[in-house]
């Protein structure tokens, strides 16, 4: 979540038209509580702010992708890994009142 939103952030930085963040006083923080007023936005700038998110949203899939690639090739690597299958013979359960 935090990597999206990271990602989303400034992806959204570069792609939003000036045009639409100017309206917002805080800049790019704000962009989230204004997607409600996307679609009373003029047609042009409507098609653009769209197009912007998709942009930004290209690098977050992309990222995604990435974590769970090295996901996969952590698990076949640890394929190979032994796992203990003995327990040790010394071990001896407690009662918890002692």
């Amino acid at each position: 979540m935090t990597l999206g939103g990271a990602i989303l952030q400034n992806e959204l930085s570069k792609h939003l038209p000036f045009a639409f963040l100017s309206q917002f006083p805080q800049g790019i923080a704000i962009v989230y509580s204004a997607i409600p007023q996307i679609p009373m936005l003029p047609p042009q700038l409507k098609g653009e702010v769209h197009q912007a998110f998709i942009d930004s949203l290209r690098p977050i899939w992309q990222a995604l992708a990435a974590v769970c690639g090295a996901g996969l090739l952590s698990t076949l690597f640890m394929q190979s890994l032994p796992l203990n299958s003995t327990t040790d013979k010394v071990w001896e359960p407690r009662d918890i009142a002692d």
